[in-house]
Formats: C-alpha cells, sequence, structure tokens
C-alpha cells in the first residue's frame, strides 16, 4: 500500500468520524430517556449550595436553604433539605418521575408536580413515618417538581425520569375510617400555615396563618380557608371523603382531590347558597390523598372531614296524626304518642278536636302553647296546621344543647285552611308552636319526611 492509498483511507475514516451522529441532551419540552439521580456520589457532610446540577437535573433550594448529604442509617443515603424545600428542574419533559423521598420528623413531605408551561398539574403527601417511601408521579410534560414539608429533616434518596414499569410505588393502604373537627379548638384561634391534626395536615396554599371561626350554630367551630385554598393531606389513601362546609359569601368553595401520582381523581363544588348554612359534600374515587379547597370569597370555613366513613343510611319517614283518638279527648298536660311528647307550656289540659275536613281529628294549640319532644334529632320537620284565628302561629325549632336553630310562621289566614310548613337545620331535638289565640289545631308532624297538603 503506497502513502497516498494510506492518507485517502485516513481521510475516509476522519470524515466518517465527523459526520457519525451523537446523542444530543434533550430539548427543553423534549422527552427525556430514561435516567435515574442519587447522592452516592458525595459523601454525608456535604453541602451542595443553594443551586446545583446533576446529570442535566438542576436542584434549587428556596430561601437560602442548605441541602446537605446525610447518612440516615445504614441503608439510607441522601439529600436532606430544610423546611422550605427543594425545586427540582429536569433538562426535558417526562410522563413518570418517581422520587425516593421521606421524612424523619413530624411534618409529612409534600410533592407538588408542574409541567412545561408553569401550571400545576399534580400534588401529593409522603408520610412523616421515618422510613423511605417510592411515590410515582404522572402526567403529561411534567417539567418542575416542588418538595418541600418534612419538618427540616425531609431526605431525597433518588429521583428516577421515565422509569420502565417495575419501578411503581408500594402498594396502597386505606386509612382507617375517621373524622376530624375543630370544636376543641377556639375562636378565632390563629393555627401554623402548616399544622397536623389526628394525621390530617391542613396547609395554606398563600403560608398565611390559619385562623379559626364559630359558625352560624353555637359552640361549633371551623378553619377559615382563604381566598387562595387551603391543601389538605390525608392520614392515609381514602376512597371516600365527607366535608361538611359553610360558606359566608356567594362564591361556591371548589373541592379537587388527587391520588398519589398527583392526578386529579374527583372535583365537587360545595354551593354557597343559601349563605350561612352547613353544606355536606362527598368525593369518592378509588385512591385519594389530598385536596385542595379554593374559592369561597374568603369566606369559607370548613367544618369536618371524614375519611372512608360509611354513607348515612337515611332516617325512615316518621309522621303522626291523631286520627285513632276521639274528639272531645282530654289527653292532659303532658302525653306521649309514638315517641313524641306534647307538653302544654302553661301546664294546662290539652284536648283532641275535629278540623273542617270530617273525619280529621287534631290536637289544639292552647293560648300557652305546646312544646314538642321528638322522637330522634331531625334536619327535616314539616308541620301541618289548621288555624281559625287571623293570629299566625309561630313554630321555633331547637337543638339539644337548647338553641334556636330555626323558626317558621304558619298564617291565620283564610280561617280554617290547613297550612304545612317545614323546618330544616343540621339538627332538630324539639320545638315549640304557640299563637293563633288558642285556636290553631296541630293535625300532623312528620320528621325526615313531607307531610301531604
Amino acid at each position: 500500500m503506497n502513502a497516498r492509498t494510506i492518507l485517502v483511507s485516513l481521510l475516509i475514516l476522519f470524515l466518517t468520524a465527523c459526520v457519525s451522529p451523537v446523542p444530543a441532551p434533550p430539548t427543553p419540552d423534549g422527552p427525556m430517556d430514561p435516567q435515574c439521580v442519587d447522592f452516592y456520589d458525595y459523601e454525608g457532610g456535604t453541602h451542595l449550595g443553594e443551586e446545583f446540577e446533576i446529570d442535566g437535573i438542576s436542584f434549587t433550594a428556596p430561601d437560602s436553604g442548605d441541602p446537605v448529604v446525610v447518612d440516615v442509617d445504614t441503608d439510607v443515603h441522601g439529600l436532606m433539605f430544610d423546611w422550605s424545600g427543594i425545586r427540582i428542574e429536569l433538562p426535558g419533559t417526562a410522563s413518570t418521575v418517581t422520587l425516593h423521598v421521606g421524612a424523619y420528623a413530624a411534618d409529612e413531605v409534600v410533592v407538588r408536580v408542574y409541567d412545561s408551561g408553569g401550571a400545576r398539574i399534580g400534588v401529593t403527601t409522603v408520610p412523616a413515618d421515618d422510613s423511605i417511601h417510592s411515590v410515582a408521579l404522572t402526567g403529561e410534560r411534567i417539567k418542575r417538581l416542588g418538595i418541600s414539608g418534612g419538618g427540616g429533616q425531609g431526605v431525597l434518596v433518588a429521583i428516577c425520569i421515565n422509569p420502565p414499569p417495575e419501578a411503581s410505588p408500594v402498594a396502597v393502604v386505606e386509612a382507617e375510617p375517621q373524622c376530624v373537627d375543630f370544636s376543641d379548638l377556639v375562636a378565632g384561634q390563629q393555627v401554623d400555615p402548616s399544622f397536623d391534626k389526628e394525621g390530617f395536615v391542613f396547609r395554606t396554599i398563600d403560608g398565611d396563618p390559619q385562623m379559626t371561626y364559630q359558625t352560624g350554630t353555637p359552640g361549633e367551630l371551623g378553619l377559615h380557608v382563604d381566598e387562595d385554598g387551603v391543601e389538605i393531606g390525608l392520614p392515609g389513601p381514602a376512597s371516600r371523603l365527607v366535608l361538611r362546609i359553610v360558606s359566608y359569601y356567594l362564591h361556591p368553595l371548589q373541592i379537587t382531590a388527587y391520588n398519589s401520582g398527583g392526578d386529579v381523581v374527583a372535583q365537587v363544588t360545595a354551593p354557597a347558597e343559601p349563605q350561612d348554612t352547613i353544606h355536606t359534600v362527598e368525593l369518592t374515587n378509588e385512591e385519594m390523598t389530598s385536596l385542595v379547597m379554593e374559592g369561597g370569597g374568603n369566606e369559607g370555613v370548613l367544618v369536618e372531614i371524614c375519611v372512608n366513613t360509611e354513607p348515612e343510611v337515611p332516617a325512615e319517614p316518621q309522621c303522626l296524626d291523631f286520627s285513632d283518638l276521639v274528639a272531645g279527648l282530654e289527653v292532659g298536660p303532658s302525653f306521649e304518642k309514638d315517641g313524641f311528647v306534647f307538653s302544654a307550656i302553661a301546664g294546662d289540659p290539652q284536648r283532641i278536636y275535629q278540623t273542617d275536613t270530617p273525619g280529621e281529628l287534631a290536637l289544639r294549640v292552647n293560648h300557652g302553647g305546646v312544646e314538642i319532644s321528638l322522637p330522634r334529632a331531625t334536619a327535616r320537620l314539616a308541620v301541618c296546621i289548621e288555624s281559625h284565628n287571623p293570629e299566625p302561629l309561630q313554630i321555633v325549632a331547637y337543638n339539644s344543647n337548647g338553641d334556636v336553630v330555626a323558626q317558621v310562621t304558619a298564617p291565620g289566614e283564610p280561617e280554617g285552611t290547613l297550612h304545612c310548613v317545614e323546618v330544616s337545620d343540621q339538627e332538630i331535638t324539639s320545638l315549640v308552636i304557640e299563637g293563633g289565640e288558642g285556636e290553631g289545631l296541630l293535625v300532623e308532624i312528620c320528621i325526615d319526611a313531607e307531610p301531604e297538603d
């Protein structure tokens, strides 16, 4: 082989090397190849600074945080972040990100997921149980993660981008049925921006302190929901959530539930009207691990939240009339019928009367009025009255504490006409009927049902 042939061969080899394709890094919005990043290249005690990068993945500690590599125990080596957390920016986008993360203090870890447009597409929580959990986050074009909480002792062991299917989260174990309210606190009490109550973690979205409020029911307290919202981490995965909410403004509250992957799995709107009324809303899904409440015109109040409780079985309607008695029968100052107790407030005898409808009997409402104890508490009560005097009758409902919870008027005119009125509240245990100048006739009373006119 002569010198010229050798020179040509080398030139061809050089040109081939120059034009051979070289793997390019992902574009800012392009999909990433599978990869995992951990911290085993760094010794325990290494401070990595407020901003650093590993294999193209950027880590930033907000609020001048100082993340440090730690050895929690013999098999946990990772990055410990303080209460302000750590932000993670991917060099491209991913459909699945698996975090190996845990908390070694009393506060759980919160993970928020954002897409390439900066919109939050999911949120999940990791329990504070001194162990590392594998959490799979899924979504379209995941670009950024925000990890916070952990009580200053959150630890990130590894992050895997688009891992193979076998890198799945641990089995889901549902939370035990339980309810949480705020009756043990004090009205107007200020609580931290993030606080734990019986395994539920309540956290304001804007980081402002939270406040308890007195509802319209004496002795009942709730947690104020400001306009930016409250995020609630559940004590465990739930398939059923029930919330009792009251609004004091004309803006409804939106409740959105998320699963452990940060996906929206259920949504419901709590009505704003009627104002000052407690509304019960329910969300169901196979797995809910957190929820966000927002809206309400800065006037929403969360009274109670329950996870995995059994649906309440509606009470059987119960109505009572006096058709089995005799016109003119005197029944005494107090008597019981089918669990209802009728007591004349003035202590005078009561009497059964014939109404203007043939065959229909009623209990006369004496001048001093009648108090009626119900056989059970009810949220809905209906009363049918026939009056023979223009003066209307007043019906006042009470709860078990003796507080007035509802009031309604039954008209006195036209005389001899049957009027059925309805009374409703969260809890009614008794009522008082008075007025009508002693000429009102109680024809029928129903609980959990509407009587026929």
